[in-house]
């Protein structure tokens, strides 16, 4: 990715989260940016295109972290514990306000699979359901083989629900520990397990998979 197309990704971020995406216009990035608006439209044609690819920058990510989770072997908690960890991290990295962009009203009602209005975000919409779809395979396997308690929407709102309050202390411009994944990881972890007693041997196991699904 250009410079260029990572400062307008981060200054538009900025301006969604403070005056939302249908009050900020091309030309405000632009400005934000340090360029002429005909100049932002070499990188992306239209706002949309910009709000698009903010969020496939974690969609995209997100399910091919998945789908290298649910290739291996091996039990299924240490690769979800692997995941999670992988997930945070590169959820704090991304190149603009995550915490802003997921509070937008257009982005939540993508991610919540709500009807979507404009802007056509249907390329989006269908990520979001294919990650739904993966997560739901790689927590299923889990409960199925007796790994993970029987609370497969509880697992994923959990994980969702510490990542997006990392996501706002980091946007209201508070400290986020180092290691914060591992943290969510663990607390997920903890309470999903079935045998508690693995605890341990799961986070160990998660650690060393990690380079195989980051």
């Amino acid at each position: 990715m250009s410079e260029t197309r990572s400062r307008i990704l981060a200054k538009a971020g900025e301006l969604f989260a403070e005056r939302g995406y249908h009050g900020t216009s091309t030309r405000d990035i632009a400005e934000a940016v340090g360029i002429r608006q005909p100049s932002l439209y070499n990188h992306f044609a239209t706002k949309q295109h910009i709000l698009a690819a903010m969020i496939d920058c974690d969609l995209i990510p997100s399910i091919e972290r998945l789908e290298r989770a649910l290739a291996l072997d091996g039990p299924v908690a240490p690769r979800l514990h692997a995941y999670i960890q992988a997930s945070v991290a590169a959820t704090l990295t991304l190149p603009f306000d995550a915490g802003g962009l997921f509070g937008d009203p257009v982005v939540s009602r993508l991610y919540s699979a709500a009807p979507l209005a404009e802007p056509d975000l249907s390329a989006q919409a269908a990520r979001v359901g294919r990650r739904y779809d993966l997560e739901s395979q790689l927590i299923s396997a889990g409960i199925t083989g007796n790994e993970l308690v029987a609370a497969l929407d509880d697992i994923r709102a959990a994980t969702a629900g510490l990542l997006f309050s990392t996501l706002r202390d980091r946007a209201l411009g508070k400290r986020v520990p180092e290691g914060r994944g591992v943290h969510i990881a663990d607390f997920v972890l903890r309470a999903a397990l079935v045998d508690g007693s693995r605890f341990a041997e799961v986070t160990a196991e998660g650690t060393r998979l990690l380079p195989l699904i980051a």
